[in-house]
């Protein structure tokens, strides 16, 4: 019996001490707390915290909800607000209030609005000028609080935008809707997340560190993430020391996508080439604040596969890459234009397309890539064991060197490329040494009209905005050494007119102009001015 009237004892005082706290919470004015609040959270971070109407919804969980609620930005911002939140929801645990331990069961954030910035110097917006306080260590402590903990934290129509100081407008990002849970505030927290950027959905599941590691910042904080855009997937995993600046993180990632075309939608790119499906893995990590490496890097698409590492540095004026890169097979097919089907013209166009283009080199950024490999195939042949080393500044593009094999022969040379006002200007260098026609006319599609081992330099400059303008204005040098080998007779036709005499037949032809003519060997040295090409050496010798 004594059992019986304890727990009848000990269910009437619960009772009755969930009554009086109900009672204390109904009847207390909690506009009242706003002062007190506003002020430890200036004294804690230095930052004014602006509320709203406060009141609480009482039920089998109280329910204290804010109406409006902002926290106030550094000078050097472009709005006054850090963040504004148009209602705020946060369910609480009753008993544990008692001991002054806040659990929240759910938090809801309805319509949140942040904008995150970063200063000439790298400084975030995020980061909270902290003001310590004697004999008090921890924010908690200064709060008053021994402990907070989130269950459940809900987001619905937030809009996030990111914004450095250079830039004119933020990059805007839309979360329709987020859930992160978490057991204590111990456990790890697990997020869902739906948002669209630049009109594209996308959706997040994550699993982070707990939210206790999250403010200590004592230990890299654990990340594990899967986003869905656009058909394509992209998983990581690793770890950030410092979340707020998001600094010191190392993180292992894989993707996959459908389209190259519909991912650079996505990061805000226009007229780049599609490369169909594609996949990437590889190890990103900050080498230096706003530097990023990417390591263990591979891509494969229809292009082939490419592996090596990528730098991309963002503290600078202007950002830069370097990379080096290899593969075994790469084809340029799908990148470059491709070979211009012949047309039936008119006797009086000219060979030289007249049609204008405007020079775009890109002018805001710098570049340093290299790349080596086995195959290297484009719409105009193929090359075997090739290097390619090419820079970018200030409008200005290299090809610092070109070297590559030929069916045993070889093929090096350099271009540099500049952009004027409404015109291109171009200049480089060109080597060859036997290079086998029939093998560089079959690569070509052409017909096998001329025979024999090759060897060449060439040396060019000119300017203009269409083809007919840069071969009017070519100048420049040529010499070319023609081994043992034949040419077509119709090949010497267009010559025939020209002189008006039979060269076919003085070079021992028969005259049949299916026919080939035989060539010991031919040398040629040209000097070019203003597009016109004047014969500084021609030796033809035939049996």
């Amino acid at each position: 019996m004594r059992w019986k009237w304890i727990t009848i004892g000990t269910a009437v005082l619960v009772s009755a001490l969930t009554l009086a706290g109900y009672v204390a919470l109904k009847t207390y004015d909690f506009d009242k707390l706003r002062p007190a609040i506003t002020k430890t959270v200036k004294e804690a971070t230095g930052r004014t915290l602006t509320l709203g109407r406060m009141n609480l919804r009482i039920g089998l969980i109280p329910v204290l909800i804010v109406e409006e609620m902002s926290l106030d930005n550094p000078a050097w911002t472009s709005r006054r607000d850090l963040f504004r939140v148009r209602r705020m929801e946060v369910e609480l645990a009753l008993l544990p209030l008692f001991r002054k331990d806040v659990q929240v069961k759910r938090l809801l954030l309805i319509e949140p609005d942040l904008q995150i910035e970063t200063d000439h110097s790298g400084a975030s917006n995020l980061v909270l000028p902290v003001v310590a306080k004697e004999g008090k260590s921890s924010f908690w402590e200064r709060v008053g609080l021994p402990s907070v903990s989130f269950e459940k934290v809900v987001v619905e129509r937030a809009r996030l935008s990111f914004k450095d100081q250079g830039s004119s407008t933020p990059l805007l990002v839309r979360v329709h809707n987020l859930e992160a849970m978490a057991g204590s505030f111990q456990s790890p927290v697990t997020m869902n997340l739906r948002g669209s950027s630049r009109g594209v959905p996308f959706s997040v599941q994550a699993v982070t560190g707990s939210l206790e590691e999250l403010v200590r910042r004592d230990k890299p904080w654990p990340l594990s993430a899967a986003i869905q855009a656009l058909g394509a997937q992209l998983k990581m995993k690793g770890s950030v020391q410092d979340v707020i600046r998001w600094a010191g993180f190392a993180v292992a990632f894989e993707g996959k996508g459908k389209s190259t075309k519909e991912v650079s939608k996505l990061m805000g790119l226009s007229g780049l080439p599609d490369i169909g499906p594609f996949r990437v893995a590889g190890t990103a990590s900050d080498r230096a604040a706003k530097v990023y490496r990417f390591s263990d890097l591979t891509m494969r698409s229809r292009g082939g596969e490419v592996s090596g590492t990528l730098e991309i540095d963002l503290a600078g004026k202007r950002p830069s890459l370097r990379g080096s890169f290899s593969s075994q097979k790469l084809n340029l097919t799908p990148l470059l234009p491709p070979k211009e089907v012949k047309s039936k013209k008119r006797k009086e166009e000219k060979v030289f397309s007249e049609k204008t283009f405007r020079p775009a080199l890109p002018t805001k950024i710098d570049a340093d890539l290299k790349v080596q490999g086995k195959q290297l195939i484009t719409p105009y042949g193929s090359l075997q064991d090739f290097l390619i080393d090419f820079s970018l500044r200030e409008g200005s593009m290299s090809l610092k060197a070109l070297r590559g094999a030929i069916d045993g022969g070889l093929i090096e040379g350099e271009v540099e490329c500049r952009s004027g006002m409404n015109h291109l200007l171009l200049a480089g260098s060109f080597k060859v040494q036997k290079l086998e026609l029939r093998s560089i006319l079959t690569d070509m599609g052409a017909r096998k009209d001329v025979e024999g081992s090759v060897d060449g330099e060439m040396e060019f400059n000119t300017s203009g905005d269409s083809v007919a303008a840069l071969m009017a204005r070519l100048n420049g040098k040529s010499i070319v050494r023609i081994g043992k080998g034949r040419i077509r007779n119709h090949c010497l036709e267009p010559l025939e007119r020209e002189l008006g005499l039979p060269v076919a037949v003085f070079l021992g032809s028969t005259g049949n102009r299916e026919d080939f003519t035989e060539v010991q060997c031919a040398v040629s040295g040209f000097q070019i001015r203003e597009g016109l090409a004047v014969v500084s050496a021609l030796v033809v010798d035939t049996p």
